[in-house]
């Protein structure tokens, strides 16, 4: 094994040293029988500043059908996110949680059933890169504000917090960025006074700091009243989250609520 560290090359490692917890650590990494990611999110975040756990819903899918491209992707998703809850969909590849979750977003129209939001809703892909509009970070933290015509005050302040949580140059064109930089960067820049976030794997490609970063985020929305989707395989990622929605061959499959593990089949 071989590890760079600041622009160094260390002495090469055999696995069985590297394996152990102090290089994992030291790299950021976690052996296989720790956890994933850090357990930030509580089961309940009343006395942190307000009640915001169990709030009003924010967000809804009713009966939701969708085809795309003369494939039938949903057949009919029951849906809702609260104010202050992290609500993670999981399923297989191919079963719809991308799909459902657009939709949710405003991004595909149902063919049936009722979309219900109040609020904006923000999302942020997979493959984040596919999303970004301009050729600096800088530009692209203030283009949110820009399009919603926010106080030029208000508008620096963000960019100057989203460069600073991001970590990255402000003169950085996101073209030339990793992957799991630009997904950091439009987790940013998509945080602009919502009331639902979407994040579709946003751990992929990630080291255990940034998993934690994004988690510390997760939990000051949640702590702001805002509802927070998390699509993921993650099973960590998962077990924090206040409900897990399972979606399978574009259906509901069960609902598990963390509070008592309770898993909850809808009526098909």
């Amino acid at each position: 094994m071989i590890v760079l560290e600041e622009g160094r090359l260390l002495a090469p490692l055999v696995p069985e040293d590297f394996f152990a917890e102090t290089w994992l650590a030291r790299c950021h990494l976690q052996s296989r029988q720790g956890a994933a990611a850090p357990n930030l999110i509580p089961l309940s975040l009343e006395g942190e500043g307000q009640r915001v756990r169990g709030g009003e819903v924010v967000a809804t899918l009713e009966g939701v059908h969708v085809a795309l491209e003369g494939t039938q992707i949903l057949h009919g998703v029951d849906f809702a996110a609260r104010q202050g809850e992290l609500v993670a969909v999981v399923g297989p590849n191919g079963s719809g949680k991308t799909t459902a979750m657009l939709t949710l977003a405003g991004a595909i129209k149902p063919q049936k059933g009722a979309v219900r939001t109040h609020g904006r809703v923000g999302y942020v892909f997979q493959h984040a890169q596919l999303q970004t509009v301009a050729m600096t970070v800088e530009e692209e933290l203030a283009f949110g504000p820009r399009v919603l015509r926010w106080p030029e005050p208000a508008a620096k302040a963000f960019v100057m917090e989203g460069a600073a949580w991001t970590g990255l140059g402000r003169d950085a064109c996101p073209i030339d960025l990793h992957p799991a930089d630009v997904r950091m960067l439009m987790i940013a820049a998509c945080n602009t006074d919502l009331s639902t976030l979407i994040l579709d794997e946003p751990t992929i490609g990630l080291d255990g700091a940034g998993i934690e970063k994004v988690m510390q985020l997760v939990k000051e929305l949640l702590l702001h009243g805002k509802a927070v989707v998390i699509i993921t395989h993650d099973q960590a990622i998962a077990g924090q989250a206040h409900r897990v929605v399972t979606i399978r061959d574009g259906l509901v499959e069960h609902i598990r609520e963390r509070r008592n593990s309770q898993e909850v089949l809808p009526a098909r």
